[in-house]
C-alpha cells in the first residue's frame, strides 16, 4: 500500500516538474526543494555484498514491507526485513553446471513460489522458485538484430511488452 502511495506520489511530483517546466514565463522564480530526514535503516551486509547493487526491489513478503537486491558477485537475491532491519532469506542460483541460471542481471519476485530471473549471457528468462525448479524457461534475444520481435523488459508488474 505504501508502495502504490509513493507512486503516485512521484507520478505527481512528475506531472508537476513537467507542466512548470514548459512555462515560457520568464517572471517565475526558480523553485525550491527541501529534503528533510525522517529516518535513517541500517542493513547488515555480509562480505560478498557491496553498498551498490543494479537492480533492487520492494517487495511484501506476508504483509511485511522487504528490500531485496541482486548480489551480482555471487548470483544471489537477497530479503531484508526493513522492520527488523535483519536479512531474512537469501536465495544463490547456480551459474554453472545441468540446471544453472547464468549471470544474472535481473528478477521479479512474486512470491517465494514465483521468482523470474534473467540471465543476459544466456538469453533466457526463468520461471523458477527458492528451490531451483526450472519451472518454465523462455529463450530472449540479447540484441535487437538476433530478432523481429517487440523489444520486451523485466519490470514490476510488466514481463513483456
Amino acid at each position: 500500500m505504501k508502495n502504490n502511495k509513493i507512486k503516485k506520489l512521484l507520478c505527481f511530483f512528475l506531472i508537476i516538474f513537467c507542466v512548470n517546466s514548459c512555462k515560457v514565463d520568464n517572471k517565475t522564480s526558480p523553485v525550491s526543494v527541501v529534503l528533510k530526514k525522517v529516518g535513517q535503516l541500517n542493513l547488515p551486509l555480509d562480505d560478498e555484498s557491496t553498498g551498490r547493487n543494479i537492480y533492487n526491489d520492494f517487495v511484501l513478503i506476508d504483509s511485511v514491507p522487504h528490500l531485496s537486491f541482486l548480489n551480482k558477485k555471487n548470483n544471489s537475491i537477497y530479503f531484508y526485513d526493513l522492520v527488523s532491519e535483519a536479512l531474512t532469506e537469501k536465495i544463490h542460483f547456480p551459474k554453472k553446471g545441468p540446471e544453472n541460471f547464468g549471470d544474472l542481471v535481473g528478477y521479479n519476485f512474486i512470491n517465494y513460489d514465483s521468482i523470474f530471473v534473467y540471465a543476459y549471457n544466456l538469453g533466457k528468462l526463468t520461471f523458477t522458485d527458492r528451490t531451483h525448479e526450472h519451472k518454465k524457461v523462455l529463450s530472449c534475444p540479447t540484441r535487437p538484430s538476433a530478432s523481429k520481435a517487440q523489444p520486451w523488459e523485466l519490470k514490476k508488474n510488466l514481463y513483456f511488452r
